[in-house]
């Protein structure tokens, strides 16, 4: 059993498995023949049963709910819980001295999704959380370049050698000055994080600049998901995105715009980013694929629409 942290149906590579949930195994009556938990991994065994048909029941853990069910085309990575049979299986055939080990169950948690504004993040900088790689307390000086950008050969995958690297993406991208008026052209700053919070679309009457918006929402979403703390736990609120999910979808949609400008070089394999119905429920950008000037735009879209529900 998994925890679906995107809520996609499919166990990704970073989502962990569920401790200690109980497992019932079924035959075709209907009687209870077997019953464990899962280990510290999320895993459990049935052993040694013999050739015929079973189902498995999933129980969910107080406070999350099932996954969507056979989401994709690799069994071993989706969830069989339906739940409308309340965690059932269907009716699995097993044959003789046969192994099964994809039946399993994904888990999402139940809250209520939260996110404070890049104007709230501006004005009370002693909140920052300072985690390993977040933006620390007092300190908005900290570069926007190596705060979003720090795990950019994780995400760089792929993407040509131009753009193995921070800077050389980010060199790439041209970003507006707050509160410059009327600029045809923006241009590139060494930008901080609190200054990132100042940017915008067209903020002081300046002309509207998508990657000054990407650049205002991504800096607050950082800090809304390294503080899930904030109003996490007892409130049963959290943060859409993680720290490296704000970074990574951030990186990629900037250099997708790039490539698309002409600025970086196209890779063989398009770059483009995927945002999940999760991800954007409520914002009015569809879930799916997105590349170039899209990509840019409908991220800071979804950024602010999580980073504008309060908490």
């Amino acid at each position: 059993m998994w925890e679906d942290f995107n809520r996609n149906g499919i166990q990704d590579a970073t989502e962990a498995g569920i401790a200690g949930t109980k497992v019932t195994l079924y035959n075709t009556s209907g009687d209870k023949i077997g019953e464990t938990t899962t280990d510290a991994n999320g895993n459990y065994l049935f052993s040694n049963l013999a050739a015929g048909n079973y189902t498995v029941g999933f129980t969910t853990p107080v406070g999350y709910s099932f996954t969507g069910k056979d989401v994709g085309l690799n069994d071993e990575k989706d969830s069989d819980a339906d739940a409308t049979s309340g965690g059932a299986s269907a009716v699995i055939t097993l044959a003789a001295n046969a192994n099964n080990l994809t039946v399993d169950a994904g888990m999402v948690r139940e809250y209520t999704p939260w996110g404070l504004t890049p104007g709230f993040w501006k004005n009370h900088e002693s909140e920052w959380d300072g985690g390993v790689t977040a933006p620390v307390k007092g300190q908005g000086g900290t570069s926007y370049e190596a705060t979003m950008f720090q795990n950019w050969n994780t995400y760089g995958v792929g993407i040509t050698a131009e753009a193995a690297t921070a800077e050389a993406a980010t060199a790439a991208i041209s970003w507006q000055e707050p509160g410059a008026k009327n600029k045809s052209a923006p241009v590139l700053e060494d930008l901080s994080v609190l200054a990132g919070l100042d940017f915008g679309g067209g903020n002081g009457g300046g002309t509207y600049s998508p990657y000054g918006a990407l650049a205002r929402h991504s800096s607050a979403a950082l800090l809304n998901a390294y503080e899930d703390d904030l109003f996490g736990g007892t409130a049963n609120k959290d943060y859409r995105f993680t720290p490296n999910r704000v970074r990574e979808l951030t990186s990629l949609a900037l250099v997708s715009e790039a490539i698309a400008r002409g600025l970086i070089a196209a890779p063989a394999t398009p770059v483009t980013i995927t945002l999940t119905a999760y991800e954007v429920a409520g914002s009015g950008i569809a879930a799916g694929t997105y590349t170039g000037l899209a990509a840019v735009e409908n991220l800071h879209k979804v950024f602010a629409y999580n980073n504008e529900l309060g908490g």
